[in-house]
């Protein structure tokens, strides 16, 4: 049984862990926090999938997938304005992934229609899949590094296009556990990120 309280210490934890990387974390460090964190959001998108409407009877459990976003994205835009260098691109990525969770929780209020969220959401994650593709990665194509950030990018344009399904088709649990198996998997490539040089 999901508790309040133990989704508060989760995101707690998530932030403070977040917050408090400094310019000493290696980058590979970076990736496996947010990898870690995907890993969270892509299982509760599957949960909500497999479980039907018996999820949405609940406003706390209603809100907890953009309540899981939200300290993502906050993270990755604080960890890298708190760098010497702010690295743009990873701001970007951050503002993409706050943006996307602030509009769910208004969507999911019933406060913004899904009609009108996912214009919004669908060239947000085509955005994100080519700043992380082809303008984030700088380096060898054939690279371990390279192979890892193009399949992070080719999974967020799927995700992007499973969503344009979701917008057609906003009750199929199929599509719904489909991004959510998305997501899982870009927190396995993030997981996967090697070491060295390759941020733009």
């Amino acid at each position: 049984m999901i508790s309040l309280s133990g989704i508060v210490n989760l995101l707690e934890t998530a932030q403070f862990y977040l917050y408090n990387l400094d310019q000493q974390t290696t980058s590979v460090e970076d990736h496996r926090a947010y990898g870690a964190l995907f890993l969270v959001f892509g299982g509760l998108l599957i949960a909500e999938a497999l479980s039907g409407g018996v999820w949405q009877r609940s406003l706390l459990r209603t809100l907890l997938l953009p309540a899981t976003l939200i300290p993502i994205g906050a993270g990755v835009v604080t960890v890298s304005l708190v760098q010497p260098s702010p690295p743009l691109i990873h701001v970007g990525l951050g503002a993409l992934l706050l943006a996307g969770g602030l509009i769910e929780v208004r969507s999911r209020l019933r406060q913004l229609p899904r009609l009108a969220a996912d214009p919004v959401a669908v060239p947000a994650l085509l955005a994100a899949g080519i700043l992380i593709g082809p303008v984030h990665y700088e380096g060898t194509i054939a690279s371990p590094v390279a192979v890892v950030h193009w399949l992070i990018a080719g999974t967020i344009v799927a995700m992007a296009l499973v969503r344009l399904g979701q917008h057609f088709r906003p009750a199929s649990a199929p599509l719904m556990a489909s991004f959510g198996g998305l997501v899982v998997i870009l927190a396995v490539a993030f997981l996967l990120v090697p070491g060295g040089p390759h941020h733009a």
